[in-house]
This record gives C-alpha cells, sequence and structure tokens, in this order.
C-alpha cells in the first residue's frame, strides 16, 4: 500500500471546499489563523482523480489497521525556482519510485514534497506507478478520518500545515503533518511560534509525526523539538548535530552558493507518540535523466551536475503501538498571540533572485554587482515605529504630484508574482513615469575629502587623488541617486538634506523611489539603476534606504537597532548589546547601563541613539557626543549631569593637597570642619576645611588602606583616584 500527501509551499496552498488546485494563497476571510480548515482529499478511481470527504472516526470494514503499526515517511523539497521544471520532477518521481516498492502486508509509505507547483501536480497525478498505490486503489488502504490544514498567525508568506488524521484500532488517531516553516532570519523569529502550533495538533492525536523544509538556520532552531514536547528522529537515532551526515542542503547547491553558506539541516523529520526505527536522507546526486537536458540545467543554474534539486530527502521508519485503548495526553505549548511581526523574505526567495540574475544575458561584472548587493543584504525587515509626520502645509508643487497611491492600491497576486517585489530584475526594471522638474533632475556634488577628517577611519591618499574628480552626493553622503520623500514627494540627495529645509521629518524607511543622478531616470529604490546599470553606492541597504558609495567607510545594518550603524559589522568589531540597546565595540571594556543611548546629549541636546556623531560612554555611564564630550574637558573633568569625574584627576588632587599643606587656614579657622557628599563616591564624610577644596575623607582612609595593605585590585577604588575615562568603551555612531 503507498499514500501520497501533498504540501504545495513556496506560498503554501489552503485549497477550501470545493477544492480548488490552481489556489495557492486563501482569499482573505475564509479562514482564521491556527484554526483548522477541513477539506477533501483525491483518490484515483475509475480512471479519474475524484475528491473524497474524510470518514469521520470510525474504522470502515475491512480497512481495520494492525495493532503494531509500522509505516515510512519521506520528506522532500523539490526547489521550483531551477529551470527545466518539468525534466527535474519526473527525474525526483522516478527515484521516489524505486525508494517506495509495492508494500508489502500493510505496511505503508507517506511521501511529502515541499515546493510543489501545478506542473508538478500535473506530472504527479499523471504518473502511472502513483495511480496504481494511491488512496483506495489499494486492499490495505489507511482509513482516513479528517483532513486539515492549519493557516499560521505568524508568517509573512502564507506559511501552513496539512494535516491528515489515519484512524487507528481502540479509536486512536495517528496525525500526519506535512510543513514548510518561514524562512531565514527574523525578529522576533516566526519558526518557534510555526512548531508550537503544529505540537499542538499532533499532541492532541495518540501519536503525531511532521516533516518537511524546516529552514534551521539559527541557533533556537536546534532545540524547538525540546521546547514542543516532539522528539528529533535524526539525533534519536544516534545522529549528532553539525555532523556532514545530518546535512540536507547545499551538497547539490552551485559553488558559490555552497561556499558561501555552507551545508546545513534544514530538512527535519520529528515525531511523538511513536517509535523511530530507522532515519535516512536520500536523494544525493539525482540528476536530470537525459543527458542534453542535464546539461542545459547545469549551465542554465551553474551547478556541477544536472541536480534535480538543492535538497537532499528525509525518511524516516516507525512503529506505533495501538494496543492501548486511552488517548495520550501531551502537554500543549501556549502560543502567544504578539504584535503584528515584520515582514520579511525566505529562503525560496532568496534562491529564486540569485537565479534571476544568473539567467541574465547582463555583462558579468554586473550580475557581480547584483550578487554582491543580494547576498550582503540583511535578512530582517524591520518596520520600526516612526514618529508622526507633519505633512506640510505649503501647496505641493506640480513635480510632487502622488503616486504613492497607485502603489499602494491592493491586486490580485497571482501564485508567483508574490517572488516579483524580491526579484532585482522583476518590476524594478521598467523606469517609472514621475513628474520630474530640471531642478530635481539636477546633479549634487559632495564636497572634496580633507586630510584629516577626524573621524575614526582614515582618508587613504588614493582617496583624495580619486576625488579630484567631483563626485555626486552631499555633505552628508556621496551616492549617485537622489530619494523622494513619502510624505512631500520632494526629491533630495539624502534625509538630512530635507530634515534641514522641510517643516517634517524624512521617513526614511517608508521610501520607495530614487532618481539616478547620472541618467535622469526615476525607478523603484535598488542598489543599482534599472536604465544605465550603474551602481547607485557602494553600500545599500534595503531596509534603510540608504545608499553610501564611500567604500572607505565601513557601514552594516544591526538588526536589534533597526538601523544602519558605521563599522565592519557584528561579530567583527562591534557587538549589540541587550541591555544597552546600542552597539558596542568588541574590543572596549565595556559596563552595561540600561538603555543607556536612549537620551539627549547633555551638551547640544540631540537624541544620541540615532545620531550621525560619534557617542561615547563616560566612566560614569552617562553617554555624550565625542565632539561635546573634548569640547566640554576643555574647561571641566566632571560629568555635566552628576558631577563624577571623567578624567584620571589624581595628579591634578596631588596638587591641590600640596597647596593645601603649604596654605594652612588661619587660627580662628583652623579646627573647622564640613560635613561633604563626594560626587565620585556618594560618601558623606566630615573633613577639615580649606577654601582650596574639601577633600573625601572616604578617600584619605581608602588611600591609606591601599598603601599599608597593598591591595592591588580593588572593586571599589577610592574616589578621585584611577578615575579614568575609558575612550574605547564607544558605543557605535548612525552613518
Amino acid at each position: 500500500m503507498f499514500e501520497l500527501f501533498k504540501n504545495l509551499t513556496g506560498g503554501n496552498t489552503v485549497p477550501k471546499r470545493p477544492l480548488q488546485t490552481n489556489r495557492m494563497f486563501p482569499s482573505k476571510g475564509n479562514w482564521e489563523a491556527d484554526e483548522p480548515i477541513r477539506q477533501e482529499y483525491y483518490s484515483f478511481e475509475n480512471g479519474i482523480w475524484t475528491p473524497v470527504e474524510a470518514e469521520g472516526w470510525t474504522i470502515p470494514l475491512g480497512r481495520e489497521t494492525p495493532k503494531n503499526f509500522r509505516f515510512s515517511v519521506l520528506s522532500w523539497n523539490i526547489d521550483f525556482m531551477r529551470p527545466l521544471n518539468d525534466e527535474r520532477m519526473s527525474a525526483a518521481l522516478n527515484h521516489l519510485r524505486e525508494l517506495t516498492p509495492p508494500a508489502q502486508g500493510s505496511h505503508p509509505a507517506v511521501i511529502m514534497l515541499d515546493e510543489m507547483t501545478p506542473r508538478n501536480l500535473k506530472l504527479i497525478k499523471g504518473a502511472e506507478w502513483v495511480r496504481e498505490m494511491y488512496l483506495h486503489a489499494h486492499p490495505h488502504a489507511l482509513p482516513i478520518k479528517d483532513v486539515f490544514r492549519v493557516h499560521y498567525q505568524h508568517t509573512s508568506m502564507h506559511r501552513d500545515a496539512l494535516f491528515v488524521d489515519i484512524a487507528l484500532p481502540g479509536e486512536l488517531t495517528f496525525r500526519l503533518c506535512a510543513t514548510h516553516l518561514e524562512s531565514l532570519r527574523v525578529n522576533p523569529p516566526k519558526r518557534p511560534t510555526q512548531l508550537a502550533t503544529v505540537a499542538t495538533y499532533l499532541q492532541q492525536a495518540h501519536a503525531g509525526v511532521v516533516a518537511g523544509d524546516f529552514n534551521a538556520i539559527e541557533d533556537f532552531d536546534k532545540t524547538l523539538h525540546v521546547e514542543n514536547g516532539l522528539v528529533d528522529a535524526y539525533l534519536h537515532m544516534g545522529g549528532v548535530e553539525g555532523a556532514e551526515e545530518g546535512m540536507t542542503w547545499g551538497q547539490m547547491a552551485g559553488k558559490e552558493m555552497r561556499e558561501m553558506f555552507g551545508c546545513g539541516r534544514l530538512d527535519k523529520m520529528m515525531f511523538c507518540g511513536g517509535e523511530a526505527g530507522g532515519f535516512e536522507t536520500f536523494g544525493l546526486d539525482v540528476v536530470v535523466e537525459d543527458e542534453i537536458d542535464a546539461n542545459r540545467l547545469r549551465i542554465a543554474a551553474n551547478l556541477e551536475k544536472g541536480w534535480v534539486t538543492d535538497h537532499l530527502g528525509v525518511r524516516e521508519k516507525a512503529a506505533i503501538a495501538t494496543g492501548a485503548t486511552s488517548q495520550r495526553t501531551w502537554p500543549l505549548p501556549e502560543i502567544t498571540a504578539n504584535a503584528p511581526l515584520p515582514e520579511d523574505d525566505g529562503m525560496g526567495d532568496l534562491r529564486r533572485r540569485i537565479q534571476a540574475i544568473q539567467v541574465t544575458d547582463l555583462p558579468q561584472d554586473a550580475k557581480a554587482q547584483l550578487m554582491h548587493r543580494l547576498l550582503t543584504e540583511n535578512y530582517t525587515k524591520l518596520h520600526q515605529p516612526l514618529k508622526p509626520v507633519q505633512i506640510s502645509a505649503r501647496p505641493v508643487s506640480p513635480a510632487s504630484t502622488s503616486t504613492l497611491a497607485t502603489h499602494d492600491a491592493q491586486e490580485h497576486i497571482f501564485p508567483l508574482q508574490v517572488l516579483m517585489k524580491w526579484n532585482p530584475l522583476g518590476d524594478m526594471t521598467t523606469p517609472l513615469k514621475l513628474p520630474l522638474t530640471d531642478e530635481d533632475v539636477k546633479p549634487t556634488y559632495a564636497p572634496r575629502k580633507q586630510a584629516g577628517a577626524g573621524e575614526w577611519w582614515e582618508t587613504r591618499e588614493e582617496e583624495l587623488e580619486e576625488d579630484a574628480v567631483r563626485r555626486l552626493g552631499c555633505e552628508h553622503y556621496t551616492r549617485n541617486v537622489k530619494l523622494q520623500c513619502a510624505s512631500c514627494e520632494r526629491w533630495y540627495t539624502c534625509r538630512r538634506c530635507h530634515d534641514a529645509v522641510e517643516d517634517h521629518t524624512l521617513p526614511r524607511q517608508q521610501t520607495k523611489h530614487m532618481l539616478c543622478m547620472l541618467c535622469g531616470c526615476a525607478q523603484k529604490a535598488s542598489d543599482t539603476c534599472t536604465k544605465c546599470g550603474v551602481s547607485a553606492a557602494y553600500y545599500y541597504c534595503g531596509i534603510c534606504k540608504l545608499w553610501n558609495n564611500d567604500s572607505n567607510k565601513p557601514i552594516y545594518h544591526c538588526a536589534d537597532c533597526g538601523l544602519c550603524r558605521v563599522g565592519q559589522g557584528l561579530g567583527k568589531d562591534f557587538f549589540h548589546c541587550k541591555k544597552c540597546t546600542t552597539c558596542v565595540e568588541m574590543s572596549a571594556n565595556h559596563k552595561c547601563f540600561e538603555q543607556s543611548v536612549d537620551c539627549d546629549c547633555p551638551i547640544c541636546s540631540e537624541y544620541l541613539f540615532n545620531s550621525p556623531k560619534s557617542v561615547i560612554f563616560m566612566q560614569c555611564g552617562h553617554s555624550i557626543h565625542r565632539d561635546c564630550f573634548d569640547a566640554h574637558m576643555k574647561t571641566s573633568y566632571k560629568c555635566p549631569l552628576c558631577n563624577k569625574s571623567c578624567l584620571n584627576m589624581e595628579i591634578q588632587f596631588r596638587n591641590i593637597d600640596v597647596a593645601i599643606l603649604t596654605q594652612p587656614m588661619p587660627p580662628e579657622y583652623a579646627d573647622a570642619r564640613a560635613i561633604i557628599s563626594c560626587n565620585d563616591c556618594s560618601a558623606k564624610s566630615q573633613t577639615a576645611y580649606h577654601w582650596l577644596g574639601l577633600k573625601c575623607a572616604a578617600a584619605a582612609a581608602q588611600a591609606v588602606s591601599r598603601t599599608r595593605k597593598k591591595i592591588k585590585d580593588n572593586k571599589n577604588p577610592a574616589c578621585n583616584f584611577n578615575n579614568s575615562y575609558n575612550n574605547n568603551n564607544s558605543p557605535h555612531r548612525a552613518p
């Protein structure tokens, strides 16, 4: 007996009654997130595929399952982004046919396929071996109790899970689940809540199995099965996390992709309530059968061989003891309803974009630029709350005719059209017909570089020589494009130029359009001009809409901060401190102060978190602009907020001690005492009064103790001693 259940992913199918196989996205309002949606399944009878209703909770006569129910589950992601879809699917079906010979007795096999297209379904339904061993065609077919889908609440790619219930003796249920979890990185992550939803439904049955592409690319993915009360079949059978034999992605990917990302265990199989009897991977080196087609695929997809997919399949052999008469109970993990999550892309989208670049007729250097921009993008797309934008009250110029409404209008999305928004060669290749004035298309230039600009990075001599030719940009950034404000729809070289003359702030993450200053073409915001093919800037962030053409100014995007920072990147020269909520230099002796930069500079009153100026921590923990600090230290050695010492004042304090000893007070004031509160150690003490200064008695006592006991390391050093400012303990600056 052979069973086949299909999981249509890459935009998971959520069919409704009547079943519509040509629909890849649910209609809004026909489903509720994390709630089951019942559907039919199909059986090949009398020469046609016929929809069948689930038979409920009874086991029909002659279709009883054995008390020791044995089965196998196969899961395989057939990447539908590669060309020659039909040829690849045919080779994959032939390989599956070899893996699933006609079952002996009543040991069924279940196949779950990811990233199926309507053309794939047509090939599956036309395969003779599928028709012969499909539902109801065999006397030992499993009794289906129910079939339903659950659309995830936390998903931006319409991901869902397909469940099939099998009737077991004793009114028990064996539940199968095929799913494709959310792809890539996003903050907060979505895969934990998605797998928690799956575990909730699996654990309502006597036993269950879930399989598919889990996109396990982050550290938390390694423990999701434990957190949700599931058993990872690979680890259960003695597999080691990170071992080469457990990898399911990368072996058959392009060489550049494999070298860039390495191999990973993206595809998994988990179960509860049963017992695994074996686990293995399959599909390695399965190629398109026709040699000419295989060579075409190899060239078109830039592969070493004509592989049918970049994933290995996983297969588990398991058994379920059905002699128990009571339903097994499982702890149901709570699924919290979080706030709306930020949008992100998926692994399938990334692969499709890479393929779209590879199959174009662009010059090799243009392809290299597009590939570089694509692979260095941050995989997180956060929508930070923006401050209310005050729309300008002055009349809008003719050049500012609204073009945003048409782009925001809701459109009917066909199955693969959702990928166009991520495809750099899709809908972004057509110039936009926006009204432009002569002032709009007039290029602006950045001022010439000066040696010793005072920044923490250095200006190279060759950069100064190259700057003999004027660079496009402004006083803040060098770039080849202008951007259009989403509020007033006027064109400016950068947001800071806009904010300097307008009465509102430019919401940069809402920027949709850019204007190439080389060819005057208005288009959607991207890293390369679609008309002249010239790169818009050396660095481009699609989240912050930031262009920077200064190759000597390293910039990276921090997902936790939600904006771009100046530096080589996280894990290289900076790390993100969760408590301080900012990026901090890795070489610094960092001390955590909660939300230390969520404040204004005490000198210039500019907000520090997203300030383009360099920000540092003083010894007391307060933050300040570096330039403001340097200017303040010319007239004071104290923090402008708490009056603690910011510099090592030991020599100066020793000079004051000498001056006090050489200038005693008059006899009538010789015994005068004063009660003081020390600014540095906050200790209250009584000390001798002198008009030159009042010394902290706690500092003097501790200094004597350190001298007598020779204490080398004291956690509470005396105030005014060794209270030096650490110049390296500085958070990042925004570009």
